[in-house]
C-alpha cells in the first residue's frame, strides 16, 4: 500500500476541516447547523480511517503516544457513554438533533478529529492548517462587514451581524478564537497577522454578542498576567503587559462613559452591550436555567442525564418565571452547567481536564511553546473560557478548541516516548489485507449512517417545508420519506409535518385531503410521544394541532399528558384551559387560567391574568371578573380584544364596544408617535 499518498489523503481532508464555518446549505433543515456538521464529520472520518491503517501499517511511526490530554480525552469519552446510557433518553443522547448535531456522537467525532490530527499532521502541516482556518475567518468577516453595511441580509433578522453562522452568538465565539489564532501566529510578520486580529474582534463587539464583550477584557487580563511572568524575555512582551493593562482601563472607562450617554444606551447594537446588567432581565432568565440545572445535577450528581439531557431537566424543574422567553430551553446557556447535567460532576472534572491538560502542555517547565505562544493562547482560552460561562460549545467554535488540543500534544510530546514499544500482532502482514476490508466496511456503514442517511432526511424535511408544489400528496411525500428512513431527525421530521399542517390549516384544500393531513400529522406525533414519554414538548405540539384542527376533546387528555410532565409551565395551562373555553367549559377554563395566574404575582405574566378573567366572563361571573381586573389592572376595560369578544358573546356590547374603541385610540396614538420619531 501507497502509504504516503495514503497519509496525505488523511491530512488532506484535515486541511478542509477549517472551512466548515463556510459550508451552508440551504436545502437542508437547520442549514447553519446540520451542514457544516455533516461536512465535519465525513472529513474526520476520512482522516480517522487513514490514521487508522497508517497506524496499522507503521506502527512506529503513527501509534498513539500516552499523554494526560490523550487520557483525558478517552476518560471524558467514557464518562458521557456513561451519561447517554443512564439517560431518560438514550438514543437522543446519543445522536442529538439536526438543530443541535450534538449528543455522544459529537464528542466521538471531535475525539476522532483530535487523534487523527496529533497522528498525521506534522509542523508544516499545521502551518497550513491554522492559515486556511484564518483565511476562512477573513472570508466569514467579509460576509459580516457586508451584512454591518446593508449589502447582505442578516440571517437571524434584527441589527446583529452573523456572518455565515445564522446566530450572532455562534460567530462572536468564532470571532473571538480567530482573533486569538492571529496573535498567536504573529511570531513572525507580526503587523499582518494583527491586521487580522483587530477586524475581528471589532466584528465580535458588533455582533453585540455581551458574552463576547465579558470575555474580551478577561482574554486580556489572563494575557497581560501571562506576559508579566514572561516579561524578562523580551522588550515586546514586556510592551504588550503594559498595552494589555491599558486596554482593560480604557475599556472599562469607555463602557462606564457611554452608559451615560442617551444616545449610546438607545442604539440598537451599542445599547444591547451597554445594557449588561446583573439585575436586568436576560440576567435573571440565566440564572433561572442555571438554577435549573443545579436542580437536575443534584438529582443525577454522579453521571448526569447524558447529552442533551437539559431538556428533561428545564421540564421537570421548570420555573413560572421564565414566562416570557424561550419555552423549551435545551441548554443552560453554561457550558460548565451543561456538562455538569449532561454528564454529571465526574464528566464535568474530565472536560475540565481538557482545559487542565492545554494549561499543562503550554506552560510545563519544559513546555516547546515561546513567550509570545504562552501569552498568546493563555489569552486566547481565558476569552473563550469566559465565554463560555453565558454560551455553549458548538462545532465551529469546538474545531479550533479540539484543533489547539491536538497541536499542544503534538508539541509537547515529540520527545516522549510512545507506550507501544512493539508491532502488535494485528500489524502483521498476514492480518493486513483483512484488517483493510474491515475498515473500509466500517467507514462504508458509518459514513452512510452517520451522515449520507441523516444528511438525505434533512434535505426530505426542507423540501417538505420549502417546495412550491401545489398538490399536498406531493408535500406530504417528502416527511413521510424522511420519517421512513429512521434516522435521528425523524422527530424533527414529525415535528415539522405537524407545523406544515398548522400552516395549510386555512389553505383551500378539500375536506378529504385536510382529513388526511391531519391524521398523518396526528398518528405520526402520537408515535414520537410513544418513543419519548418523558418529552412534554410532542404532547404539547400534538395538543396545539388538535385545538388547531377543532378536535378540542381529543385534544384534552394529550394536553393534559404535557402538563403532567411539567405542571407549572403557563404555555401548557394556556393551550389546555383554550381546549376547555372552546369546548364551553367555562369553570374548568377559569380553573385552569386562575392555576396558571397565581403561579407568579400579580405584576407579573399579564396573559395568564387576563386569560382567567376571559374564563370568568365567559362563565357569567362578570361582577368576579371585573373585581378582579380592577385588583390587578386598575380597570375594568384593559385594553385587551379577548376581553370585549368575551363581554360581546354574554351580550354586554357596550362594554365590548367601549374596549375595541380604546384599542383603536392606543393604535392611532402610536400611529403618530411612530410618525414623529420618524421626521425628527
Amino acid at each position: 500500500m501507497n502509504t504516503h499518498l495514503l497519509s496525505r489523503a488523511g491530512a488532506g481532508a484535515l486541511f478542509l476541516v477549517p472551512l466548515a464555518p463556510l459550508m451552508v446549505y440551504l436545502g437542508f433543515l437547520f442549514p447553519y447547523m446540520s451542514g457544516r456538521n455533516f461536512f465535519f464529520r465525513a472529513l474526520v472520518l476520512v482522516a480517522f480511517a487513514a490514521w487508522l491503517v497508517l497506524w496499522f501499517y507503521k506502527p512506529e511511526q503513527y501509534r498513539p503516544h500516552k499523554s494526560f490530554l490523550s487520557v483525558a480525552i478517552l476518560s471524558f469519552i467514557a464518562l458521557v457513554g456513561i451519561g447517554t446510557a443512564l439517560s431518560p433518553n438514550p438514543y437522543f443522547a446519543f445522536w442529538s438533533s439536526l438543530e443541535r448535531m450534538d449528543g455522544l456522537i459529537s464528542v466521538l467525532f471531535l475525539a476522532a478529529f483530535f487523534f487523527s490530527a496529533r497522528g498525521l499532521l506534522d509542523a508544516r502541516h499545521w502551518k497550513i492548517f491554522f492559515h486556511i482556518s484564518l483565511g476562512t475567518a477573513l472570508a466569514v468577516s467579509f460576509v459580516a462587514v457586508l451584512q454591518l453595511l446593508g449589502v447582505l441580509a442578516i440571517h437571524q433578522g434584527g441589527v446583529r451581524i452573523d456572518g455565515t453562522f445564522g446566530n450572532a452568538s455562534f460567530f462572536a465565539a468564532y470571532m473571538l478564537l480567530s482573533a486569538g489564532l492571529a496573535f498567536f501566529l504573529a511570531v513572525r510578520a507580526r503587523l499582518a497577522y494583527l491586521s487580522c486580529a483587530v477586524p475581528f474582534l471589532f466584528l465580535m463587539l458588533a455582533s453585540a454578542t455581551r458574552s463576547a464583550f465579558v470575555a474580551l477584557p478577561f482574554a486580556l487580563l489572563i494575557s497581560g498576567i501571562a506576559a508579566f511572568f514572561q516579561r524578562m524575555e523580551s522588550i515586546s512582551i514586556k510592551r504588550f503587559c503594559v498595552i494589555s493593562l491599558a486596554c482593560i482601563a480604557l475599556f472599562t472607562g469607555a463602557f462606564i462613559a457611554l452608559k451615560q450617554i442617551p444616545s449610546a444606551v438607545s442604539h440598537p447594537l451599542l445599547g444591547r452591550i451597554l445594557s449588561i446588567s446583573l439585575t436586568g432581565q436576560d440576567a435573571e432568565a440565566r440564572f433561572l436555567s442555571w438554577n435549573i440545572a443545579l436542580q437536575g445535577a443534584r438529582e443525577q450528581p454522579l453521571f448526569g442525564w447524558g447529552p442533551e439531557g437539559f431538556r428533561h431537566v428545564f421540564v421537570k424543574y421548570y420555573d413560572p418565571r421564565l414566562y416570557g422567553r424561550e419555552q423549551w430551553f435545551d441548554r443552560a446557556h453554561n457550558t460548565y452547567l451543561d456538562w455538569l447535567v449532561q454528564a454529571g460532576s465526574i464528566g464535568l472534572l474530565a472536560y475540565l481536564a481538557l482545559w487542565f491538560g492545554l494549561a499543562h502542555a503550554v506552560w510545563h517547565r519544559d513546555s516547546p511553546f515561546s513567550p509570545w505562544e504562552k501569552v498568546t493562547l493563555s489569552g486566547m482560552f481565558a476569552g473563550y473560557a469566559a465565554f463560555n460561562v453565558f454560551s455553549f460549545d458548538t462545532v465551529t467554535a469546538s474545531i479550533l478548541f479540539f484543533a489547539f488540543l491536538a497541536y499542544a500534544e503534538w508539541r509537547f510530546s515529540e520527545r516522549r516516548q510512545a507506550v507501544l514499544q512493539s508491532t502488535p500482532p494485528f500489524a502483521k502482514r498476514a492480518c493486513r489485507s483483512s484488517l483493510i476490508v474491515l475498515f473500509v466496511t466500517a467507514f462504508l456503514f458509518i459514513f452512510y449512517f452517520t451522515i449520507a442517511k441523516p444528511a438525505y432526511a434533512a434535505h426530505l424535511i426542507n423540501e417538505g417545508l420549502r417546495n412550491p408544489s401545489p398538490v399536498l400528496e406531493t408535500r406530504l411525500a417528502f416527511f413521510t420519506r424522511a420519517i421512513s428512513l429512521r434516522t435521528f431527525a425523524t422527530p424533527e421530521a414529525r415535528e415539522m409535518l405537524m407545523q406544515f399542517a398548522v400552516d395549510v390549516r386555512d389553505a383551500p384544500l378539500r375536506d378529504d385531503s385536510r382529513a388526511k393531513l391531519l391524521t398523518l400529522a396526528a398518528s405520526e406525533l402520537a408515535k414520537q410521544i410513544e418513543q419519548s414519554p418523558k418529552d412534554p414538548r410532542y404532547a404539547m405540539r400534538l395538543g396545539v394541532l388538535l385545538n388547531i384542527y377543532r378536535q378540542y376533546e381529543i385534544a384534552i387528555p394529550i394536553i393534559e399528558q404535557a402538563l403532567a410532565l411539567s405542571p407549572r409551565k403557563q404555555p401548557i395551562l394556556y393551550e389546555l384551559g383554550t381546549s376547555y373555553l372552546n369546548l364551553k367549559q367555562f369553570d374548568k377554563a377559569a380553573e385552569v387560567f386562575k392555576f396558571a395566574a397565581e403561579l407568579l404575582p400579580e405584576n407579573q405574566d399579564e396573559e395568564s391574568k387576563k386569560l382567567y378573567a376571559v374564563a370568568l366572563i365567559y362563565a357569567g361571573k362578570v361582577t368576579e371578573a371585573e373585581t378582579y381586573l380592577i385588583r390587578i389592572f386598575g380597570t375594568t376595560e384593559p385594553l385587551e380584544s379577548r376581553l370585549a369578544d368575551a363581554y360581546a358573546r354574554i351580550g354586554q356590547k357596550d362594554k365590548s364596544e367601549r374596549i375595541l374603541w380604546l384599542i383603536r385610540e392606543r393604535e392611532e396614538l402610536e400611529k403618530k408617535v411612530k410618525v414623529i420619531h420618524t421626521s425628527q
